[in-house]
């Protein structure tokens, strides 16, 4: 029981640090920007943009039932519920955050064969820049 408490409570630790830094503000305009950087053609901006309006369906009811799930978490571990529990719970969300993963390689192949390699160096440089601002 207390492996499962130690556990469940990490998992709690880590959703919500690593949920916290993707927040939503000016989302679009930093996409826009990055994109003009690229110097994309039309059709390479056709294209991602088409791939992108496809996915954000099916990120978006995933986001949800991720914090669903971390909700149900927290509940249980307060409520002091079974190992079983918290371990079915711990299951949901690795599948989740399995299919987010599997969705964000999507995108990664879909770049690879729209962007030219120039670009996809240039995206990676800015990647990069992104990721050490969330950090802060």
């Amino acid at each position: 029981m207390k492996l499962a408490s130690t556990l469940a409570l990490a998992l709690i630790l880590f959703t919500n640090s690593s949920y916290a830094r993707g927040g939503n503000k000016d989302k679009k305009q930093k996409h826009r920007g990055q994109l003009k950087e690229l110097n994309l053609t039309e059709e390479q901006l056709t294209k991602i943009k088409e791939y992108r309006k496809s996915n954000r369906n099916k990120m978006k009811p995933l986001r949800e039932e991720i914090k669903q799930t971390r909700d149900k978490i927290k509940e249980s571990f307060l409520a002091d519920s079974s190992t079983s529990e918290l371990t079915s719970l711990h299951n949901k969300m690795k599948d989740l955050r399995s299919q987010m993963a599997q969705i964000k390689f999507s995108k990664m192949v879909m770049l690879k064969e729209i962007l030219n390699k120039e670009q996809r160096a240039k995206f990676m440089s800015l990647e990069k820049r992104k990721r050490s601002r969330a950090k802060r």
